[in-house]
């Protein structure tokens, strides 16, 4: 068996000694079963990927034609077009009034 040193933050090992205390069982055994129940959700998860792919359900998702433009090119198409849709917005606000 291996030790294991790590530093952990304050709030979470408090959190942690809380936890072994209400189970009954030593911090010691409480990190195994810590780690030992993420090891197997990360396992499981592999499993699933693996049986996924096999099954061809995998989705690729395209990636985009173009850039989104940016901030500053949005600015510039937009610019001229006026008010018109803040107006209505406004309308619409006065009239539910």
């Amino acid at each position: 068996m291996k030790q294991l040193i790590t530093r952990v933050p304050d709030d979470v090992l408090d959190a942690c000694k809380r936890r072994a205390k209400a189970e009954g069982v030593s911090m010691n055994m409480f990190v195994n079963r810590l780690l030992a129940r993420a090891a197997e959700v990360d396992e499981r998860g592999r499993e699933l990927d693996r049986r996924i792919a096999e099954a061809g359900l995998t989705v690729v998702y395209p990636t985009p034609s173009r850039v989104p433009p940016t901030l500053d090119e949005v600015l510039e198409m937009t610019r001229g077009t006026g008010t018109a849709v803040l107006d209505e917005l406004l309308a619409q606000r006065h009239r539910n009034r």
